[in-house]
């Protein structure tokens, strides 16, 4: 349960916020839901590969959710304004990609025990 409160506390709302570069906010959100939905199904898919994954691999990947609390919050309050390291067109894309995957595997993992 726990992991839909974070799921939904970080995506959509604070995700679509964040606008990058020159990119309409129209494009930020098709290219947020891609990435998120490729994602989801990268990790599903990692966790559907017979002996990939045990028990505290899904401890892990839960609790490193919580690390996308930082700069998906960042990114949403506009904190990382000229930092080159993430407000460009790639970081914000990619770390929806890594939150997508964690949710694909632990949504996949906690549905098959």
């Amino acid at each position: 349960m726990l992991n839909y409160v974070i799921t939904f506390t970080l995506f959509p709302g604070p995700c679509f916020s964040k606008k990058v570069g020159t990119l309409d906010v129209t494009w930020c959100v098709i290219i947020y839901n891609l990435a998120y939905n490729v994602g989801d199904t990268f990790g599903k898919y990692l966790a559907g590969t017979p002996g990939f994954f045990n028990h505290k691999a899904l401890m892990y990947s839960f609790f490193l959710r919580f690390f996308f609390f930082l700069p998906i919050t960042e990114m949403a309050i506009g904190a990382d304004d000229g930092d080159s390291l993430i407000d460009n067109y790639f970081f914000p894309f990619f770390n929806m990609f890594l939150f997508a995957v964690t949710n694909g595997i632990v949504t996949s993992i906690i549905d098959s025990i």
